[in-house]
């Protein structure tokens, strides 16, 4: 006959390749976000993107829980102040080219 029990350091191994799967997943995601911000911001498209997407982001974020409010509110707020600093510093930019008669 057979035995279906598990060792306790089976089902500890089981559960901690389980979160090593889910973190690994969450910091991938988070790097391809990353990368398609950059991208954008890169090309001058940011504040567009944050247009279409924000409505869309704040409607996920108040149909969640706490965790994902909080998530959506401190993406938001990330976007917004990348958005911020990336018109500072087009008008330093173009105040640069008034003063050199540009």
């Amino acid at each position: 006959m057979t035995n279906l029990a598990f060792d306790a350091s089976d089902v500890m191994s089981f559960l901690l390749l389980r979160v090593a799967i889910i973190a690994g997943v969450v910091v991938l995601v988070a790097l391809i976000v990353l990368g398609v911000v950059v991208l954008l911001h890169r090309r001058g498209k940011l504040g567009q993107a944050r247009r279409v997407v924000e409505p869309m982001a704040r409607s996920w974020g108040e149909r969640g829980g706490p965790v994902r409010r909080a998530a959506t509110r401190t993406a938001l707020t990330g976007l917004d102040r990348f958005d911020r600093d990336d018109r500072d510093d087009r008008d330093d930019k173009d105040d640069r080219d008034d003063r050199n008669g540009r």
